[in-house]
């Protein structure tokens, strides 16, 4: 019988060179194939469960397409979603002879601990389907975790009191209501979980595709205990609640087959208080795929042609929370590093990359950016990511970089594209580097994708009119968002780029040096074809991907 790999090999998702690394990988560090190839190499889910269907010889099902009856969800108990959970597993069929689960990992453990549920519970016989995971989390949050999860944290808020009240030496019930927290959080595709103390009430927020959410309160009673239990998992001094603190912790929920880095921070603030706020880095949410993230398939055959090229700096531009790192990050798997010499300075390191070296930034043990990077050109690089160009120094040294034959990738803080150009000038950078060096800019922002269930196509408000208008876009018809039950009555789920892009050259030498303004660039940059943000913002409204009013908030 033929291998998750193997399978994987003829259906030419990966070659026989990444599957022999990846066998090497998994011996080496006692893990399975498919966590490797998953967790290590990033291999779409999709294509893993096709292969995994294959291996265990199971059906295929596509969940998306599957409706989900309320006398089916409601049938099952809390305690039933939460093993749905530790086993990655979703029932969406009840017939008379058989339950039909889709499972997210296959392996023997899961069929028999769902086999032997299904008989106990139902008295039937399981019919396993395999599903991408993605699929089988969304199914859970949509239709059975909604009184899960909430019915799970007050059970866990209870027995937190109970022992306060016994006034017990350790209190079992916290790290249960933290994991509780963790995995809604996880589940719900949060990027950031906020606990934030103060006199009266624990008040528990979730950000969600950009935005924040109120979730539900605590009592203050239980902050120290649930205070201490974050700070301990983070390495932080848990009795410490006066001095501004930070760390970090891996958090595996579910089956295992995903690894979620948590940075954690810690402030103290007035009335005695306390704000906690726990960055969530869910490497197997993220697609570190250029095609994944929302760029046109014209403007990837571009990118893929500058790629292509051994030396120059590419840049990629935006203010905090736009995308620039999940963007640089997926130029390096395109860049395929397990064959090349990747090594990166990151400030922090958000995401633990196969096969690339990644050191993080440490100022008190002097490892600062320009230090760091004169040490890589004696490491024989061939790609070189540098998290941020903040001064003229670093700025310096990664153009020497990718004039001595290395890439260089990089991000600036800029607000579009032709304003790169600029702020190396003003850094004092020589025109005759940038000309030689520069080679692609990307400017992006992040915005909410409508919700496919409920978003509504009707005629143009009079602003969205005006605004279309200004930017000579002539549409007929747009997309509102709704809200309904499974984007949660906010009518968006998901985010994705919207962006803007230059080409340079050395051709390019006169425009680069005799550009005094942004002005200067941009008009040289409409010669190649430039399109600014609001374009690709505008053009993802007219298909239908998000509304006038997100491109209006993102790109002004």
């Amino acid at each position: 019988m033929k291998g998750l790999g193997e399978i994987l090999v003829e259906m030419g998702v990966i070659d026989e060179a990444m599957l022999e690394l990846a066998v090497k990988e998994a011996e080496s560090i006692g893990r399975s194939i498919e966590e490797v190839l998953v967790l290590g190499f990033f291999v779409p889910e999709d294509a893993v469960a096709k292969a995994s269907a294959a291996v265990f010889d199971c059906r295929l099902v596509d969940l998306s397409q599957v409706s989900f009856s309320e006398d089916l969800v409601n049938s099952f108990t809390p305690q039933d979603v939460e093993k749905f959970i530790y086993l990655g597993a979703v029932p969406f069929e009840v017939s008379e002879k058989s339950v039909k689960f889709a499972a997210a990992k296959l392996g023997l453990e899961v069929r028999m601990q769902l086999e032997k549920y299904v008989r106990r519970r139902f008295g039937k016989e399981l019919e396993l389907f395999v599903a991408p995971r993605s699929q089988v989390e969304k199914a859970l949050n949509d239709y059975f975790l909604r009184t899960g999860f909430s019915s799970a944290i007050e059970r866990y808020v209870s027995e937190a009191l109970e022992y306060e009240k016994q006034a017990a030496g350790v209190n079992a019930a916290v790290p249960l209501l933290l994991d509780a927290l963790l995995t809604e959080a996880v589940y719900s595709r949060a990027t950031d979980l906020h606990l934030v103390a103060d006199s009266f009430s624990v008040r528990h927020f979730l950000r969600i595709d950009g935005l924040i959410r109120y979730i539900r309160s605590f009592p203050v009673k239980i902050w120290p205990r649930i205070s201490s239990a974050v700070k301990q998992r983070s390495g932080m001094d848990p009795g410490d609640r006066i001095h501004v603190q930070d760390g970090h912790f891996t958090f595996i929920p579910g089956t295992g087959l995903r690894r979620v880095n948590v940075r954690v921070s810690a402030i103290p603030t007035a009335d005695e208080g306390e704000s906690i706020v726990m960055r969530i880095l869910d490497e197997s949410r993220v697609s570190f795929r250029l095609p994944a993230l929302g760029f046109f398939s014209e403007d990837l055959a571009f990118v893929y042609q500058i790629l292509e090229k051994p030396h120059g700096l590419i840049l990629v531009t935006g203010p905090t929370g736009s995308g620039k790192t999940t963007t640089l990050y997926s130029i390096l798997q395109h860049l395929r590093p397990h064959s090349r010499s990747v090594l990166t300075i990151e400030d922090p390191v958000e995401y633990n990359l196969p096969f690339v070296r990644q050191v993080q930034v440490n100022r008190r043990a002097g490892r600062i950016p320009a230090q760091i990077l004169r040490s890589f050109l004696r490491h024989d690089p061939d790609v070189i990511l540098v998290g941020e160009i903040r001064d003229r120094e670093t700025a310096e040294v990664a153009m020497q970089a990718a004039e001595t034959g290395h890439l260089v990738l990089s991000t600036l803080h800029t607000n579009d594209a032709p304003s790169a150009v600029i702020r190396l000038k003003d850094m004092g950078i020589d025109p005759i580097s940038i000309a030689s060096t520069l080679r692609l800019v990307i400017a992006q922002r992040l915005v909410r994708v409508l919700c496919p269930h409920c978003k509504k196509q009707e005629p143009p408000e009079s602003w969205e009119r005006a605004y279309l208008k200004e930017a000579s876009f002539d549409l007929e018809l747009v997309y509102h968002e709704r809200g309904c039950e499974l984007c949660s009555g906010q009518g968006f789920i998901g985010r994705t780029v919207v962006y803007e892009l230059i080409g340079f050259s050395e051709a390019d030498y006169e425009v680069l040096r005799r550009a005094k303004s942004v002005q200067d660039v941009v008009d040289a940059a409409k010669e190649k074809g430039y399109k600014p943000l609001r374009f690709c913002g505008l053009k993802k409204v007219s298909e239908g991907v998000t509304t006038v009013g997100e491109v209006m908030r993102v790109c002004g």
